[in-house]
């Protein structure tokens, strides 16, 4: 688990630091940023080639 404030509400646009173009279609993609929903944009380039994509408010949910 690595905890950056990476798509947290004030920086949403922040990417992590990894190669995007290493995401393929057979991936899942999670995040533990809940708010707001699919904000770092790895999650939203992921999702447009196909990945599944989980966001950080299934854990939220179940955690809860």
């Amino acid at each position: 688990m690595h905890p950056p404030s990476t798509g947290l509400f004030t920086d949403v646009d922040d990417m992590p630091e990894f190669d995007l173009s290493t995401l393929i279609p057979a991936m899942v993609v999670a995040e533990g940023i809940h708010n707001p929903p699919l904000s770092p944009p790895h999650l939203r380039v992921a999702q447009q080639i196909g990945s599944l994509v989980e966001d950080g408010l299934r854990l939220l949910v179940f955690r809860a």
